[in-house]
């Protein structure tokens, strides 16, 4: 009995003692649905490469290719829009990336014109989201006219840069 008794005592501390259950006055985490983000500390520096085709077949296909090269927060590369049977837009990307948001002035040749135009990209696992939406001119540079209903549309995957 006295055994029972201490086995009972025992028991009864572990449970008044175990803070599992308890409530604490920290809020409990939720999952979002945002873009992953790399944890602190984690480079991007390097060079990139997206490629993405478009049409019927491969004599009729739409492809646009885009090479970044990245260090700290400065942003370089080439973006060349070449669709068939048109002309083609090929030109060169500056600009900045911050929580996987690229945005960059792309400086172009399109119908042998020269044009500038803000492009805003998110870096993704395997693939660049180009941003669309209207364009409008402001000091000469074609401008998202309402970035903030602009969609990010246009998947690039990630290809070798070989």
């Amino acid at each position: 009995m006295k055994n029972l008794f201490l086995l009972f005592i025992i028991c009864l501390s572990f449970a008044c003692g175990n803070n599992a259950n308890q409530k604490t006055d920290e809020p409990a985490q939720t999952p979002t649905a945002s873009t992953p983000q790399l944890p602190e500390n984690t480079s991007l520096d390097g060079n990139y490469c997206f490629v993405a085709s478009y049409g019927v077949d491969s004599l009729y296909q739409d492809t646009t290719a885009v090479r970044l090269t990245i260090i700290g927060n400065k942003v370089t590369g080439t973006y060349d829009w070449i669709p068939a049977g048109k002309d083609s837009g090929r030109g060169t990307l500056s600009g900045t990336i911050a929580d996987n948001i690229i945005t960059a002035l792309y400086d172009y040749t399109i119908e042998g014109s020269n044009q500038q135009e803000e492009k805003v990209f998110r870096l993704e696992d395997n693939q660049l989201v180009e941003k669309r939406g209207e364009l409008h001119e402001v000091n000469g540079v074609l401008k998202l006219k309402n970035p903030e209903t602009a969609t990010f549309s246009a998947v690039l995957p990630k290809v070798d840069c070989g």
